[in-house]
């Protein structure tokens, strides 16, 4: 069976593979957005964790295929369920999920792999579930997906580009992939093709900054996830079965709830809280709780306003180059000054919103001034 995809054209499913795909776990993913609140920016960044899942699944095998010259399985359906175990709005909402539950969205597939009808298809398939779940944290061929120039990141870069509109996280895919060697069965690339990683880095960098730290998506992101820590604190529903939801049911369920309602409906029709406070800065020197602290002393209720402070994290983006005789030469960051000078940025870097209702705009920069 083939799937039509915008991003990678035609992608090829095995028997096994649609199987999982046609199973009410996976299925979950068509209502998971891959952006979450990016949309109220960029109209069209309306895909989901589903297509990007598939597509994830090709870019495995494309480089499967091309380190170790077979399509490994495992390996292919690891990339398949690499985000089984999204929660509602994806990487939006996840810090309340790891907040209540523990666990982080990998962690939540891991074990939901493990204990789903998935774990039974994988295993009458005569695949490897141990192997499969090893792909699938990152060990061994693991890389592969999770690594820095890995399927996941190849394929949300492009397909957040596309959805978007925005020019910033085009890379040169097939260049990158063909300059792509096997060291030691672990990713690495060639050094006449250090250009492809390096590009890669700059677009994740920039899509970054502009598409999933946007002031807008962030402040839409915070109120939400304020409206649904209430409801846990309040009883009113329980963090595990909220993982499970899908973004409108975990949006209805919120509109319709009592310690929720006011922020998710305000987030719902769009009638955001308004930027008091925006700083994009390189020394990270303020604490949540010091702005927090400011706005409190003001008198401004605490569900009257939202701070954030997002970190550009990149310390694990190196990458092994070799030469052209499979022979390693050392880490990227070492060789490329462009490549090191990105991971310094992405490490230091820090984005501070604060945000509020339009009558507490002129109290907040007044306190927010006072204070720092």
């Amino acid at each position: 069976m083939y799937i039509r995809d915008p991003v990678l054209n035609d992608i090829q499913v095995t028997e096994l593979e649609e199987k999982v795909i046609d199973l009410p776990e996976f299925q979950r993913l068509r209502s998971i957005s891959q952006l979450g609140f990016s949309n109220l920016v960029y109209p069209g960044a309306n895909g989901t964790r589903f297509e990007h899942s598939l597509g994830t699944m090709k870019i495995t095998k494309d480089i499967s295929d091309r380190l170790y010259g077979e399509t490994d399985q495992e390996l292919s359906i690891a990339g398949l369920l690499h985000d089984i175990g999204h929660t509602p709005f994806s990487h939006q909402t996840e810090q309340v999920f790891i907040k209540y539950l523990h666990k982080s969205h990998e962690q939540i597939g891991y074990d939901m792999i493990r204990a789903s009808a998935i774990r039974d298809v994988i295993q009458a398939s005569g695949l490897s579930l141990k192997k499969t779940l090893g792909y699938f944290r990152g060990i061994g061929r693991g890389a592969v997906i999770t690594g820095p120039l890995g399927s996941d990141r190849l394929d949300y870069l492009m397909r957040d580009a596309y959805q978007t509109g925005v020019a910033y996280g085009i890379i040169d895919y097939t260049r990158i992939r063909n300059g792509l060697t096997n060291l030691h069965g672990m990713p690495a690339v060639r050094l006449n093709s250090i250009d492809g990683a390096e590009s890669m880095l700059i677009a994740r960098y920039y899509m970054l900054s502009s598409v999933y730290f946007h002031h807008t998506s962030v402040i839409a992101a915070s109120m939400l996830c304020k409206a649904l820590e209430a409801c846990i604190d309040n009883g009113e529903i329980e963090a595990s079965a909220a993982s499970r939801l899908t973004d409108s049911q975990l949006m209805s369920t919120l509109i319709n709830s009592r310690s929720g309602s006011k922020l998710a409906s305000m987030v719902a029709e769009r009638k955001l809280f308004k930027r008091a406070y925006y700083l994009d800065s390189l020394d990270g020197h303020l604490t949540k709780g010091e702005l927090e602290g400011a706005l409190e002393k003001a008198g401004i209720d605490r569900n009257d306003y939202i701070v954030e402070i997002k970190t550009f994290k990149g310390g694990s983006d190196d990458v092994t180059v070799v030469d052209r005789d499979g022979g390693k030469i050392g880490s990227l960051s070492k060789i490329s000054p462009l490549f090191n000078a990105l991971l310094e940025m992405l490490n230091k870097r820090s984005i501070v919103v604060v945000a509020c209702s339009p009558a507490n705009i002129a109290r907040a920069r007044r306190a927010l001034h006072k204070s720092l």
